[in-house]
């Protein structure tokens, strides 16, 4: 018996061709990558934040100073209009 047909297909080369291409064991290389939750995000901006309001902090320190000698020497004074403009813009 001869066989004529010479162009076959190999199960079993065609299968180690596609276990090839595809392994499981050895994952595709993509990179690193990082997720945040939204409550860490909120942390980063908030010490982002600070971080920007050093020199705020700064002046804000010499206003209460300012303010503490005032009350002590007795030359602190409020501003009544001032005063009550806030409290109504915090009431609306």
């Amino acid at each position: 018996m001869k066989i004529l047909n010479t162009n076959l297909i190999h199960p079993y080369t065609s299968q180690s061709i596609s276990k090839q291409e595809s392994n499981p064991l050895k994952p595709e290389k993509k990179g690193d990558s990082v997720t945040l939750s939204s409550g860490t995000k909120d942390l980063q901006l908030i010490q982002k934040g600070m971080e920007t309001d050093s020199e705020t902090t700064e002046t804000r320190t010499a206003k209460v100073n300012e303010l503490k000698n005032q009350v002590e020497q007795g030359t602190y004074t409020v501003n009544a209009e001032k005063t009550a403009g806030a409290v109504i813009d915090t009431l609306v």
